[in-house]
């Protein structure tokens, strides 16, 4: 069964309140790594942008070239290791402080407290440390990248990181086609 992909993006952009609703990592010759529903892969950058209406690329102003390397050293061995997608992280992600996901969170929060407080249960043992590499969701995969290279993109944990954070981060320039 395919999805449509506008649709789930729309809905993301939505929730997040942004005009990107999904992150990659170029790792070059025309490879990306990313994380979808299938998990942490390694495709061609044309597959990855196949069905995409909108594309922004962006490049970490002073980033060594060591730590480059280290950038796509880990991005790779994310990718080696199948590791899965981090749902319970994205939707963490969606909810944070902040976002319109937050807002509608607080609202079905209002409905039924219970699942509020094992949603938010779930969310913080998901971020925990222990669980930091073992599986990811788009931005939260570039964050971490770029965070064990030594080189963060945004301040705060990877595992809230949403695709509009990275986005809007001041250490990240637009490449100009």
């Amino acid at each position: 069964m395919q999805h449509d992909n506008a649709a789930i993006s729309a809905v993301i952009r939505a929730g997040i309140g942004s005009s990107v609703s999904h992150c990659i990592l170029y790792i070059g010759n025309g490879e990306v790594v990313e994380a979808v529903g299938e998990g942490v892969t390694r495709r061609s950058l044309a597959s990855a942008l196949e069905h995409a209406s909108l594309a922004i690329a962006l490049r970490r102003r002073s980033l060594t070239p060591l730590q480059q390397r280290a950038v796509i050293d880990h991005a790779t061995g994310f990718a080696r290791r199948n590791l899965p997608y981090d749902a319970i992280g994205a939707a963490g992600s969606g909810v944070a402080q902040g976002s319109k996901g937050a807002v509608l969170a607080g609202y079905g929060c209002q409905l039924y407290l219970p699942l509020c407080t094992v949603a938010g249960g779930a969310v913080a043992n998901n971020a925990r440390s222990a669980n930091a590499d073992s599986a990811f969701f788009c931005s939260e995969l570039v964050a971490r990248c770029f965070e064990l290279a030594g080189a963060p993109v945004v301040q705060g944990a990877a595992s809230f990181v949403g695709p509009r954070a990275i986005r809007w981060a001041n250490t990240l320039e637009t490449l100009e086609s």
